[in-house]
């Protein structure tokens, strides 16, 4: 989370071998979920696709269906980073499923956005937009302001490339007031896109920033 990620990526490696010395499956699948997050967070998201399906491998063979829809989730992410966007769609609806199934709000938050992501660069701009409504009102009910903020964001992203640039700026408005409350950096960002003069998004298929 400090971005000192090849620190990161060495003790996730140490952890996973004493992990496999101590024959902890569960163990080893957490230790390459972190190193999925390490390898995404450094653009290298091949290397990062390989350790979440390891992950969520492991995680269904000692039967943690918690974790397993956290590993969907992530596979799912790891697809759309490579520009396999049916192939993300297909897991992320699997967490989606599961995280419904056991009651995790949360995770299902997560998914629903991951969803909309998926759909959004598959040009499915009202679709993308009723997902992420989905993860606006399970954030707004578990009081989880900054993952709020950030779907407002990819709300705006969806609005705007639809053609409905009122509806993205009052969605980028919303979460830069959340930003500056929050005092976080992508205040700057946010503030940037709703400058008058700020080149239009529509279309360009960038992925919003997460």
């Amino acid at each position: 989370m400090l971005g000192s990620y090849q620190d990161a990526r060495a003790h996730c490696g140490q952890a996973l071998e004493l992990y496999r010395q101590l024959g902890d499956r569960a163990g080893q699948g957490l230790a390459h979920a972190d190193l999925g997050m390490v390898f995404d967070a450094m653009g290298r998201h091949e290397e990062a696709l390989a350790h979440d399906m390891h992950a969520l491998e492991l995680h269904r063979s000692v039967g943690n269906r918690s974790r397993e829809a956290v590993g969907l989730n992530n596979v799912g992410w790891c697809y759309a980073q490579l520009g396999d966007y049916q192939q993300a769609l297909v897991y992320c609806e699997q967490a989606l499923a599961l995280y419904q199934e056991l009651g995790d709000r949360n995770g299902e938050a997560s998914a629903w956005d991951s969803v909309g992501y998926a759909r959004h660069h598959l040009g499915q701009y009202p679709e993308a937009i009723a997902c992420y409504q989905q993860a606006l009102a399970l954030s707004r009910e578990l009081g989880d302001r900054f993952s709020h903020a950030e779907f407002l964001i990819h709300l705006g992203d969806s609005h705007d490339a639809g053609g409905q640039p009122f509806a993205a700026r009052q969605a980028w408005q919303q979460a830069l007031d959340i930003l500056d409350d929050l005092d976080h950096p992508r205040a700057d960002e946010i503030l940037a896109r709703l400058r008058p003069d700020a080149p239009a998004r529509r279309g360009d298929g960038a992925p919003p920033a997460l």
